[in-house]
């Protein structure tokens, strides 16, 4: 484990390579504990897991700063080079997930004392996070203090996020979001699944989410839609492995369905504190559209009824503007992608980063024009 300090208000250390990683288990777990609104991809569970497991893109690296032997921010990165110019990356970038600081909020200079590390200690001419959600105050205040830094810098809203406020009640939570008539066309459909066969949702946490669980979702996600989309990942080790873990670390649920023994559908969704995460679920195809009794939306409505009969305030709906996801939705996040430059080096490269994102996005709207255009004209014919 390779170690500098700094000369700052806290301590500073920088630790490299996976065995540093791993020796940072229960400090890392402690201060998870204390950032309690800190989503779960930010827990140790989660980042830890990716970096052990090589599904990351570069070198492990993470920024820590310390109060005495006590553990009070932690920046997960990974550094790589492209034609000499090195990149630090806030990690993980290989999956959609909020990316960003963990800190304790009781120790909110420890923001700044991580910036200056990464002002001082020359890790990469690029600081880049892919995934910075406006939630994030933390992450939020780092760039801001990355800014005042004098480094040049860009940022682009990649995407919105839905999330929502849960009522106390799931009937609340109904009434507020629908009309009487969804209501009853729903509530409708939830006992007609349930007087349809043996239909059973039986819920998993912790040390139940086994590798023989993570199994069968994993067959339930490849026997489904998202298979077609090259999407059905779970069954791969380093997915299985991750579940498990996240079950371990109390932060992962499954509710499953089962009809007459025959798994239907699942929810895997991360629970931090009183706010759930719901983060892979499917159906099996001949559970799916063909079928009139929508049993995904009746496992939805299942984990609602739980997360408000268990005191859950938000609902994070997570990466996506789906159409189903818009009848739960109270508000909504963006999730920004922010690059910083350091140096000569560094400022040329963040501004090349910011002409190749723009063509790129412009490519891309030419590209949905000139499709709608085609579209069109073949209709017309």
């Amino acid at each position: 484990m390779n170690k500098k300090e700094i000369e700052c208000k806290l301590h500073c250390k920088i630790i490299r390579g996976i065995d540093g990683v791993t020796g940072l288990s229960e400090e890392w777990d402690s201060l998870f504990k204390r950032a309690h609104k800190a989503p779960p991809y930010f827990s140790r569970a989660w980042v830890q897991t990716f970096m052990t497991e090589n599904h990351v893109n570069g070198k492990p690296l993470l920024i820590t700063v310390w109060s005495d032997s006590k553990l009070v921010a932690l920046l997960p990165l990974t550094i790589c080079s492209y034609l000499g110019i090195k990149l630090a990356k806030v990690a993980p970038t290989t999956i959609l997930c909020y990316t960003g600081i963990l800190v304790d909020p009781d120790y909110h200079e420890a923001i700044h004392a991580v910036a200056e590390v990464l002002k001082q200690e020359k890790i990469a001419h690029i600081f880049y996070n892919k995934y910075l959600s406006s939630l994030d105050e933390p992450t939020n205040e780092l760039t801001a203090e990355l800014i005042r830094h004098n480094s040049v810098y860009k940022r682009w809203k990649r995407r919105t996020c839905p999330w929502t406020i849960l009522e106390p009640s799931f009937d609340q939570v109904l009434n507020s979001r629908r009309t009487g008539e969804q209501r009853r066309w729903l509530l409708r459909k939830e006992r007609r699944i349930f007087k349809s066969g043996d239909v059973k949702v039986v819920r998993y946490n912790g040390s139940q989410i086994t590798p023989e669980i993570t199994a069968r979702i994993a067959a339930i996600q490849a026997d489904s839609w998202v298979k077609a989309e090259g999407k059905a990942v779970l069954s791969q080790t380093f997915y299985q492995k991750l579940l498990v873990e996240m079950g371990k670390a109390g932060l992962g649920y499954v509710w499953l369905m089962t009809k007459n023994g025959d798994d239907v559908a699942f929810i895997y969704a991360l629970r931090v504190n009183d706010r759930l995460y719901p983060k892979w679920m499917s159906y099996r195809q001949k559970y799916g559209t063909s079928s009139s009794l929508s049993y995904g939306t009746v496992l939805y409505m299942q984990m609602v009824r739980d997360a408000c009969n268990e005191g859950i305030n938000i609902l994070d709906l997570g990466f996506g503007q789906d159409s189903w996801k818009q009848l739960w939705t109270t508000d909504n996040q963006t999730i920004d992608m922010f690059i910083s430059g350091r140096g000569f080096i560094g400022y040329s490269s963040a501004f090349l980063c910011g002409v190749l994102l723009r063509c790129a996005k412009y490519k891309w709207s030419l590209h949905k024009r000139v499709t709608k255009f085609r579209t069109a004209d073949k209709t017309k014919q």
